[in-house]
């Protein structure tokens, strides 16, 4: 799902988005999640109980959403895709009434001004 929001926040569609730029977000390299997958399956294997294996990386390695929006922003202004909707200027936004505001302001005033 992250990899969903840092392409539309690249292309210049997701502008704002509702969260805490302060939590940490447990976001999982694929390697690190099919690695555990083939371990687990090997171990449990010819278990005759049903075990359950959970996969994170927040505890060994804490990044939080406000920082990943950054690097994410920063990478896709250095280089941007030629077919964006406009510059990336994604971040989070905890507080529901400026939520709103800046909804408004992007569906309403900001596409009429620059369609």
């Amino acid at each position: 799902m992250a990899g969903a929001l840092y392409i539309l926040g690249g292309l210049g569609i997701l502008k704002v988005l509702k969260g805490d730029p302060k939590i940490i977000g447990d976001q999982i390299p694929v390697d690190f999640c099919s690695n555990a997958i083939i371990v687990a399956g090997a171990k449990y294997a010819n278990s005759p109980q049903l075990t359950v294996v959970h996969c994170a990386t927040s505890a060994s390695n804490p990044v939080s959403w406000g920082y990943c929006t950054d690097v994410v922003c920063t990478y896709w202004k250095n280089f941007p895709p030629q077919k964006r909707v406009g510059d990336c200027s994604f971040h989070l936004q905890k507080n529901e009434k400026f939520l709103k505001v800046t909804d408004l302001y992007y569906k309403d005033v900001y596409l009429t001004l620059n369609p």
